[in-house]
């Protein structure tokens, strides 16, 4: 009979959590669609029309949107369906055979486990792959123009600094303007090159116009292979730099890696490591922090509880947020930063759940 009722549960949970996905999703987007209704209507050229352009953005901003909620609608989906078992008092014979109250919704933990795994996928393998395509709509739709990252810099292997003033990913091949490069040269020196104009050529960036200066040796001439204007500065490495400075929330854990790699000293992208290492237990967090409100024995509605339930789940939220800046400025360490939230709401609703009748 458990393990029938832990399958009943563990359907309806994803069942709600489909439905309050594509709704809560699309609402959003609809929402977003309305508010930029004036860029898009001007967005239109001649080879794609405005409504093709803000079905164009939908599409690609349904992922992000998905990975960004998903907490929120896994809550949701446990909410509807344990208000569901307790109207038509469909768990109560588990727990009058001696189970638990938290054992009697293995079901909608077991569903909240797979939902943020599946989450983590889409976050990790996904959104990489769209992130540039997103970014380059929007520019097209609010800017009106073709996608152009302005005032670029990127940390390259063994130290070295790229600067530069434009990078046109969508040119072909892909362009760089007013570009400066500092790094240390083989032989120790301090190297500062200078090209007005860079394009990415067979896998490598071909200079025009030149020139270089060695701070501690002016005279010095400097030979090309000395230059490591292709170690890390791909187009890709470049979008991904200039994106942890707009969209560093919706990084790969692989992307936040590499910068912290190139770039030890990046406090953002050490704390994002551990946000996002640490992000499926949220949706048990709130879990654990809603259901409790809605689980009572008490006679009345279990509606009363609903409010105050989801005020926590709201302030667990602000929270994490809070702690994330702190990380990022320094002020905390990155672990810490992202286990406190956790752990004092994951307390609270420990206990919350504990304090439960059975």
């Amino acid at each position: 009979m458990i393990q029938a009722h832990d399958k009943y549960v563990f359907r309806n949970f994803i069942r709600q959590w489909i439905t309050f996905g594509i709704g809560l999703v699309g609402l959003l987007a609809a929402l977003d669609l309305l508010a930029s209704a004036d860029a898009i209507a001007n967005s239109g050229d001649g080879d794609v029309s405005a409504a093709g352009w803000a079905a164009r953005w939908v599409v690609l901003e349904i992922p992000f949107l998905l990975v960004q909620f998903a907490p929120y609608v896994t809550l949701l989906a446990a909410l509807t369906t344990v208000l569901q078992l307790r109207k038509g008092r469909e768990w109560l014979p588990v727990v009058v055979a001696g189970r638990s109250t938290l054992r009697a919704l293995a079901g909608v933990f077991g569903g909240a486990a797979l939902v943020a795994v599946g989450t983590v996928g889409v976050r990790e393998v996904v959104l990489p792959r769209l992130l540039p395509e997103r970014a380059a709509v929007e520019h097209k739709i609010f800017e009106n123009k073709d996608w152009v990252m302005k005032n670029i810099w990127a940390r390259g292997e063994k130290g070295a600094l790229l600067q530069a003033k434009a990078f046109y990913p969508r040119f072909s091949p892909p362009e760089l303007r007013g570009v400066r490069i500092l790094h240390r040269s083989s032989s120790g020196e301090d190297v500062d090159f200078q090209t007005p104009l860079a394009h990415w050529i067979g896998n490598k960036w071909v200079f025009s116009d030149a020139n270089s200066e060695m701070k501690k040796s002016p005279v010095t001439p400097l030979a090309l292979h000395d230059i490591p204007f292709n170690a890390g500065f791909s187009p890709r490495d470049l979008t991904r730099s200039f994106l942890a400075q707009s969209s560093s929330l919706d990084l790969s854990m692989k992307d936040l890696r590499l910068l912290l790699e190139r770039d030890s000293g990046h406090r953002l992208a050490r704390t994002l490591i551990w946000v996002n290492s640490l992000a499926p237990l949220a949706h048990w967090v709130l879990l654990l922090l809603g259901l409790p409100f809605v689980l009572r024995f008490e006679r009345g509605s279990p509606l009363q509880g609903l409010p105050l339930g989801l005020l926590f789940c709201a302030l667990f939220f602000v929270a994490q947020f809070l702690f994330q800046d702190l990380g990022a400025r320094g002020v905390l360490e990155p672990w810490l930063a992202a286990v406190c939230p956790l752990l004092f709401f994951g307390s609270i609703g420990f206990f919350a759940m504990d304090r439960m009748p059975t």
